[in-house]
């Protein structure tokens, strides 16, 4: 609560006048779908920079196996746990664009079965 001022503060320290035209956020969305996790060419681009960089092909690479390791477990199921379902809802994102994202990467038949039962939950 003791935040609640804090973007009209930001905005005058920013020098923000209330006529300012906010920016185009999805100008950098022409030609693709905003809620993608990337455009085509930005795949294209991390896959060349894996075969680059060590750091970033292991992380690739801890990352594939920890969704190959999803692929042996069942789907998350929506039970309560308490009075709340966050966890779980956190839990079946984290599973969801984890194998999402591998198989962008580099397509598995495996990985896209998982992503769709983890859907189907």
């Amino acid at each position: 609560m003791r935040f609640r001022y804090l973007p009209v503060l930001l905005a005058l320290g920013l020098g923000l006048k209330a006529a300012d035209t906010p920016p185009d956020n999805f100008a950098k969305f022409r030609g693709a779908h905003p809620r993608l996790i990337a455009r085509p060419v930005d795949w294209e681009t991390l896959k060349n920079k894996i075969g680059r960089d060590k750091v970033l092909a292991g992380y690739v690479n801890a990352l594939r196996r920890d969704a190959f390791a999803l692929t042996e477990k069942s789907p998350v199921t929506y039970e309560m746990t308490g009075k709340r379902l966050l966890s779980v809802s956190r839990e079946s994102v984290h599973r969801i664009t984890t194998l999402a994202f591998c198989q962008r990467l580099q397509p598995h038949p495996a990985l896209l079965a998982q992503a769709i039962r983890e859907m189907e939950a």
